[in-house]
């Protein structure tokens, strides 16, 4: 089997083509949709991410048809209009640089072990929006780096899964909309 770049899927159009859409498309797509009105291009490629995400890792498809993807989108980015039309700050929200700060330098094992408890604490929170801040300082503390390097994205990506497994347990159910900055 041929890997598919994490950046592209494969759209069975409803007149039975298959094209790929990558991110930028799909950011672009977002940034005229309709219902969601003017967006910033650099929210509409994290929306993008996420339902790329969506179909690449959590349902293991490259090739979706037209139909699912709008069923999709139309589900994302209602929960995106209420976040961004809404000055009001996110229903529940951490600090992961202030978590990282309270494990200490070089201590991820305590650092998860923290931000699982912070995630069980959702469990009886009816927070629709989840927001986690402070993603890149997190990791730099944790590794110990002042610039970026491949284990930065490596512990990047591990807090990112971790989230989204946690998250995706802890919400019991409920839709929910996960922002991690």
């Amino acid at each position: 089997m041929i890997d598919v770049r994490e950046d592209v899927i494969f759209v069975v159009r409803l007149d039975g083509r298959c094209e790929p859409l990558t991110l930028e498309q799909l950011a672009h797509q977002i940034t005229e949709h309709p219902t969601i009105g003017k967006i910033e291009l650099w929210v509409a490629r994290q929306i993008a991410h996420a339902v790329m995400h969506y179909f690449h890792t959590d349902l293991d498809r490259d090739v979706v048809d037209e139909a699912a993807l709008n069923e999709v989108l139309e589900r994302v980015l209602a929960c995106c209009c209420e976040v961004i039309d809404s000055d009001k700050p996110a229903a529940f929200s951490a600090d992961l640089r202030k978590l990282a700060v309270q494990a200490g330098y070089g201590f991820e094992l305590v650092f998860f072990k923290e931000l699982e408890k912070t995630v069980r604490d959702l469990s009886g929170h009816p927070a629709r929006f989840i927001q986690f801040t402070g993603l890149r300082p997190c990791v730099k503390l944790l590794t110990g780096r002042k610039n970026w390097s491949s284990s930065c994205s490596r512990l990047e990506n591990e807090i990112l899964d971790f989230l989204r497994n946690k998250v995706g347990n802890e919400s019991s159910g409920k839709e929910s909309l996960l922002v991690v900055r």
